[in-house]
């Protein structure tokens, strides 16, 4: 019980950190755009809705993966010689996916295969770059604290990806019902379920820079002379 206590206790500690809640909305920002779609979304919409081949969606799944592997190390470097660089980084990604998105949808009628796969490769760049987040966590607290830093950092993104997930096929569900279509995974329904997620996106973004600012309002953290370094 006690060692339960101790656990519960670095949570509250790391939960009233402003600095362990912006990791959390790192987190919470950059992953879900990429696994809600590698995860759910991707295949209905490249073969039903967009009439592409399984061939090309198993494709398209597979170099989002090969992508990350290649854009993570760059991502890493970059965060790893300009630590102050960092929140910089999330904000060019997140606007970056977003603008992605943006296009995907305001694209009348079908889109073209090399764009398409252009598309959902951009957007795999959100994976790699939810990293950041645990790159934050283990200059802000202490290494006793950083397992449970990085847990609740680590729920961020998956608990942006469930409801991103959910809501897009909310929003599905609901065009189909009002257009009284017959077919459910059409390009319209798909077009106004990926807007709808940009909601939650919009959300991500505003706590991030919330609890960045008040982060850097803290006292500088020790053997830092200034919180400007770390984000």
């Amino acid at each position: 019980s006690s060692a339960a206590s101790d656990v519960y206790k670095r949570q509250v500690e790391n939960i009233k950190n402003p600095g362990i809640r912006m990791a959390f909305w790192t987190h919470f920002v950059t992953q879900p755009t990429t696994t809600s779609v590698s995860l759910l979304w991707a295949v209905p919409f490249l073969v039903t809705a967009e009439n592409q081949t399984h061939d090309f969606a198993a494709l398209t799944l597979t170099s989002m993966v090969i992508f990350g592997l290649l854009t993570g190390p760059i991502i890493g470097r970059i965060c790893a010689r300009h630590p102050e660089k960092r929140a910089l980084v999330v904000y060019l990604v997140v606007g970056l996916t977003t603008l992605t998105w943006l296009i995907i949808v305001s694209i009348p009628g079908q889109i073209m295969s090399p764009l398409l796969l252009v598309f959902f490769l951009l957007i795999s760049i959100g994976g790699p770059a939810s990293m950041i987040a645990f790159d934050f966590t283990k200059d802000i607290v202490s290494k006793d604290r950083l397992g449970s830093a990085n847990g609740f950092a680590n729920v961020g993104g998956f608990l942006a990806s469930f409801v991103m997930m959910y809501l897009t096929g909310l929003v599905i569900d609901i065009v189909q019902a009002t257009t009284s279509s017959v077919e459910r995974y059409t390009i319209d329904a798909f077009r106004w379920g990926f807007a709808s997620q940009l909601l939650v996106v919009a959300v991500g973004i505003a706590f991030f820079t919330l609890e960045r600012r008040k982060h850097l309002q803290m006292p500088p953290v020790s053997g830092n002379s200034s919180n400007q370094q770390l984000v």
